[in-house]
């Protein structure tokens, strides 16, 4: 938005992430399903370095 804010359609904006979060967790209003708990968050597989010597 160009005044800040947050939205997941456009015709839809909410001044804050939590107003967001409580709108779709009550309704979906068009998402395929109300939002009911976070993402579990993975750890990042640790990778090999490339060093050239």
């Amino acid at each position: 938005l160009d005044q800040g804010g947050y939205f997941i359609a456009r015709r839809r904006p909410f001044s804050t992430l939590e107003e967001l979060i409580a709108h779709y967790s009550v309704d979906p209003d068009g998402l395929c399903v109300k939002l009911t708990k976070p993402c579990v968050k993975y750890e990042v597989p640790q990778t090999s370095t490339f060093t050239y010597g």
